[in-house]
């Protein structure tokens, strides 16, 4: 076996190792006995399996197991190791492992030791009185069973201090990330913040993340960054705390936050972990299942919380887990929710299994709409397809109940069927099966599919199967807000079909979901056709989506004050620039990065520009050694690395994201006028012509533009409504968008006309036409009135 795994599982199993030495008694979760290295009376050593360590609070020795094996036996590391293995019945030699890297391990053992000491350091300050205030105010749960260590970092360089005093080697904290280094030296990383560490599933403390305790924090939770021995996809909060309950009860509680976290073990819930505000991966299922194949969803309740919950039970059910939700009221959290232990029961007597309240959902939300009733169908199965044959015919039974008819279930299933494989009899390489160029062969093996003539195709035995017949590229995606107020994620994709056709699609992330929605929104283009099934499909994505601009809808024109810059409806004005939409409404905003610690806290998959080139950060540690750090270092001080900043701007020619059909609303896009610049037109040369080309329309119109500049008042005096313009077509069936089009040109940046433009008004025209209207708000009717007099005047 390989020595790494070996020496994981040693530790892993401190318990049983040092109770194969000495006789242990339990105490609370710990378990206790008179130390084995010095003499005393009264037991004063301790062993937390929870964090996988032993200690002795008379003599101060401590560590993992095979620290206790080395310190018991008087070997050196190597014997240690193998002494534990026989202990737990593992074959192992060294000899006959060749790939254990002892360097790279030390160095990893270090990191780990001083989070050990970092961890105690802020343990240590947690009795301040900024953090005392705190947890008394929000009521904070700390469990007393020493698990958790919730420590305080205050004010100042306190732990710069104690590392210097100690003779702590500062660079190795430094790479842990909780001190930072600036041109006038180096920093405590976490000021006045409450800390919570963060251990791996064997209780090794490998990073922190600390909670601002001012009033309005700018960024609530800081955490350190991923280093050799941490990364954050991989770890879920407090397992190593509750896998013995989570394999005792075969269930794990799932919450989001550290504070869920506390609360639910505080009140006697122990199998409670948290995934810490991001989405469970992939290798945080598969880790889980090591210990259970059953979960239980506690999220907030709101319809982020319920968005949370479909996401992570669409993860959980691929990794096979059978997933239950409990639904909390709107605006609760765990913490807020369970305060003792007979609250969380008479909520945990109401939970669901995921399958049947989802399915329970969409027939009560699609009672009436067939087509939605079938894509629910196709969803919902492509996710019981997943269990076993057994589990899918008991489901069957619950959801045709709900949604009918059953035969419509059946043949779901049987579209996402998972073929049995056969083992081949022969490992054959994939170059004798069929010839594919290189990058083909390295596409199929690693992402189950390739591209070829314009097409997408998968390996079907020894046969190449088309399952497009096209490919995509996806150009952006852009956070929407739809008409109910909600965000729907858009993602902008370039079709190209084999036989040189393109189209451009606008696909939410809902339609991403199943092949039956995505098949539906390509076969619109017509001429575009997707045949394969829900694992080929997310193939394909998971290639094609990863780190594409991620674009924020301006919902505003005017001045944004969170990003100091004016927006137009062509482009964004700001450092004296102007920087125009593209053809599909984008433009970006570049933030300068000014040092190494706001580096550290750029999103995954973000894009930095250095110079003129443009990177996709995956992570910060992994850009970091990639490109270099010195190097890195040295282009900050430079002022030559920025973050990039995409927004999105509904007046691109190509498209517009919202609209039924994908296009521009305006259906003359290329009479969309726009005054040249340094153009000598005033309001009343506007305003005149306005009126020779579209007499009695575009009197109305202005007048109701000027008076959106007093809209707050109307809305008041008008018992909370403002009036919608209704304008008639007379000659031309163009005039009126035309219309529009040139009013929307008011808030151009080209005629540089100082206004704050406050919001959007929606204007509907002919019961057919929608155009957005810039509406200008000042704050004084002083001001206002003098506004309207100038615009008047000129």
């Amino acid at each position: 076996m390989d020595a790494n795994r070996v020496i994981e599982q040693i530790n892993e199993h401190t318990l049983s190792v040092v109770e194969n030495f000495i006789k242990l008694k339990k105490a609370g979760s710990n378990y206790k006995a008179c130390c084995p290295f010095h003499n005393e009376k009264t037991a004063s050593f301790s062993v937390n399996p929870a964090k996988g360590i032993f200690k002795c609070f008379g003599c101060d020795k401590g560590g993992n197991a095979i620290e206790f094996i080395k310190e018991h036996e008087g070997v050196e590391f190597k014997e240690a190791v193998e002494i534990g293995a026989k202990i737990l019945n593992i074959s192992f030699e060294w000899k006959k492992s060749t790939n254990f890297d002892e360097a790279k391990f030390k160095h990893e053992e270090s990191l780990r030791i001083a989070c050990s000491i970092i961890e105690k350091f802020y343990l240590e300050q947690v009795n301040h009185k900024e953090a005392q205030a705190y947890i008394q105010e929000r009521k904070l749960a700390i469990p007393e069973n020493g698990s958790f260590n919730i420590g305080y970092a205050p004010s100042g360089n306190a732990l710069l201090v104690h590392a210097r005093n100690s003779g702590l080697k500062t660079e190795i904290l430094e790479e842990v990330g909780v001190l930072k280094s600036a041109d006038n030296g180096l920093y405590d990383f976490f000021r006045n913040r409450l800390i919570f560490p963060v251990s791996n599933s064997k209780g090794q403390t490998i990073a922190f993340a600390g909670r601002d305790l001012n009033e309005n924090p700018k960024v609530k939770y800081m955490n350190t960054p991923e280093s050799c021995i941490y990364t954050k996809g991989d770890e879920l909060y407090a397992l190593n705390v509750a896998r013995f309950a989570i394999q005792k009860e075969d269930r794990a509680y799932i919450v989001e936050g550290y504070s869920d976290v506390l609360r639910m073990h505080d009140i006697g819930i122990e199998n409670t972990v948290a995934t810490c505000g991001t989405a469970l991966t992939q290798a945080q299922a598969k880790l889980l299942k090591r210990y259970t194949n059953k979960a239980t969803l506690i999220f907030d309740g709101d319809a982020a919380g319920l968005r949370a919950t479909d996401r992570n039970a669409e993860i959980l059910i691929k990794n096979k887990f059978h997933v239950s939700v409990v639904l909390l009221p709107e605006k609760q959290d765990p913490d807020s929710t369970f305060v003792d232990h007979d609250i969380f029961l008479q909520y945990d007597e109401t939970q669901s299994d995921y399958v049947v309240f989802k399915t329970e959902s969409y027939s009560e939300k699609f009672a009436n709409d067939p087509v939605k009733k079938s894509e629910a169908i196709k969803r919902m199965a492509s996710l019981i397809s997943c269990y076993d044959r057994t589990n899918q015919e008991v489901y069957l039974d619950f959801v045709s109940e709900l949604i009918k008819p059953k035969k419509a279930w059946q043949d779901a299933l049987k579209e996402y069927a998972q073929p049995i494989e056969k083992k081949p009899k022969k490992k054959e390489n994939i170059s004798e099966i069929i010839k594919l160029k290189k990058e083909q062969q390295e596409n199929l093996l690693e992402n189950q599919y390739y591209e070829e003539n314009g097409a997408y195709y998968t390996m079907e035995g020894k046969n190449p199967k088309q399952i497009s017949n096209f490919t995509f590229e996806a150009l952006f995606c852009v956070f929407h807000k739809d008409p109910q107020g909600g965000i729907d994620l858009k993602y902008v994709l370039r079709l190209m079909s084999q036989y040189g056709r393109k189209r451009l699609a606008i696909i939410s992330s809902d339609d991403f979901c199943t092949p039956a929605s995505f098949k539906k929104q390509v076969h619109r283009r017509h001429g575009f056709f997707w045949y394969g099934n829900d694992s080929q499909l997310d193939n394909i994505k998971n290639v094609k989506l990863l780190g594409i601009p991620e674009a924020k809808e301006l919902e505003r024109v005017g001045f944004n004050e969170k990003n100091s810059f004016w927006v137009f409806a062509n482009g964004l004005y700001y450092k004296k620039a102007f920087h125009p939409i593209d053809e599909y409404g984008i433009t970006t905003h570049a933030t300068l990065i000014n040092n190494m610690d706001e580096f550290d806290n750029v999103p995954p998959e973000s894009q930095i520009r250095i110079n003129d080139t443009f990177h996709v950060l995956n992570t910060t540690a992994e850009f970091i050694g990639r490109y270099g750090k010195e190097k890195l270092e040295s282009s900050i001080r430079q002022g030559q690395v920025h973050l990039l900043h995409f927004f999105y701007l509904p007046y691109g020619k190509a498209l517009k994201i919202g609209s039924s059909d994908g296009g521009n609303p305006f259906k003359e896009n290329s009479k969309y006028v726009k005054p040249k610049k340094g153009s000598s037109w005033s309001f009343s040369k506007w305003a005149a012509s306005m009126i020779k080309i579209y007499p009695g329309n575009a009197e109305l119109l202005i007048a109701y533009y000027i008076s959106t500049i007093f809209s707050d008042l109307i809305y008041k005096a008008n018992f909370g409504y403002f009036p919608l313009l209704f304008l008639s077509e007379n000659d031309s069936q163009v005039k009126v968008p035309q219309l529009g089009a040139s009013c929307i040109c008011l808030a151009s940046h080209q005629w540089k006309m100082e206004l704050t433009l406050h919001q959007v008004v929606q204007v509907r025209v002919c019961s057919v036409v929608w155009i957005q209207l810039p509406t200008i708000r000042f704050g004084a009717m002083s001001t206002r009135i003098a506004y309207t007099k100038t615009l008047l005047k000129h």
